[in-house]
């Protein structure tokens, strides 16, 4: 982030109770999801539960942990060249968007 003032969109979890109050509004649905292994996981468990919390309306927050999978492994692996197996995350990812899009 720089030097960039902290702000709800860059920590999310810096945002006031009520922020996210009427996103169902801007979006249809929430989809998260975040390795077991991963270092954010903590702050993305606690993201997830906000969101939901502060859902309003028709739509969802819907939150997937996959197990043995670090940050971004879906991205980081195939930048690092991993070709198969695909990370666990890719499938569920993949899932998600088949059924949402």
């Amino acid at each position: 982030m720089g030097s960039a003032a902290r702000d709800p969109y860059n920590t999310p979890l810096s945002a006031p109770s009520g922020w996210w109050k009427g996103l169902n509004n801007v979006v249809e649905s929430v989809y998260m999801c975040g390795g077991s292994d991963e270092i954010l996981i903590d702050d993305i468990l606690k993201m997830q539960e906000r969101l939901k919390t502060e859902w309003e309306g028709d739509g969802k927050v819907e939150f997937e942990l996959v197990e043995g999978e670090a940050h971004d492994s879906i991205l980081c692996d195939r930048l690092i060249g991993y070709k198969s197996p695909p990370p666990k995350m890719d499938g569920v990812v993949r899932r998600w968007l088949h059924e949402s899009v």
